[in-house]
C-alpha cells in the first residue's frame, strides 16, 4: 500500500487555489460616522450599522452592483458629495434589511453649495420609511433634498401586462 504525503507548502498552495475559485464576494461593515472615498463591488454587500455622513467637502462614490443594506432604521446624511452611479446592467441598490422599520432614507438637507454636484443613477431604493423625527425629518423616503442641487436620473420600467 502507497502512502502520499503532501507537505505543508503544497496544503497552503492548494487551500489558496480552492479558496481563490470558491470564494464569495466580499461583505464590508460599515458603522456609524463619517464615510467617504468608494464602495466597490469587491467588497459589497455593504452592511450599515449606524447613521452615516458623508462629510463636507468630501466624496463618496458607489460603484455599478454595489449594495447598500441597512441594519436599522439608519439615516444616509450627505453634507458632501454622493456619486451613486450604476449602470442599466448594473445597478447600485440600496435597502433595509428589516423591510417593516426600513431605513430612514438619503438625505441631503442644508448641504452646503460649495460641494460639486451630486448624482444617483441607476439606483433602486426599498423600504425607505421617513416616519421617525419632526418637520422635514419626517419627509422623503428613500430621498429628501432641501436647498441642494442633485442630478437624479430616473430610468422608468414600464411594463405591460398582457
Amino acid at each position: 500500500m502507497k502512502k502520499f504525503y503532501i507537505n505543508k507548502y503544497r496544503f497552503i498552495l492548494i487551500y489558496l487555489l480552492f479558496a481563490s475559485v470558491f470564494s464569495v464576494k466580499g461583505q464590508s461593515y460599515i458603522p456609524g460616522g463619517n464615510v467617504t472615498g468608494a464602495w466597490q463591488v469587491t467588497g459589497s454587500p455593504y452592511y450599515i450599522e449606524g447613521e452615516i455622513t458623508i462629510p463636507e467637502s468630501e466624496t463618496l462614490a458607489i460603484e455599478p452592483g454595489v449594495k447598500v443594506v441597512f441594519m436599522g432604521h439608519y439615516k444616509f446624511n450627505v453634507q458632501g458629495r454622493l456619486l451613486a452611479v450604476g449602470t442599466q446592467q448594473d445597478t447600485v441598490y440600496f435597502t433595509a434589511d428589516n423591510k417593516e422599520s426600513g431605513w430612514h432614507g438619503i438625505r441631503f438637507m442644508n448641504t452646503p453649495e460649495i460641494n460639486d454636484t451630486s448624482k444617483i443613477v441607476f439606483c433602486s431604493f426599498k423600504y425607505g420609511n421617513a416616519n421617525t423625527g419632526s418637520g422635514l425629518d419626517r419627509c422623503g423616503g428613500a430621498i429628501l433634498i432641501s436647498r441642494f442641487e442633485v442630478l437624479i436620473e430616473l430610468m422608468l420600467n414600464l411594463r405591460r401586462k398582457l
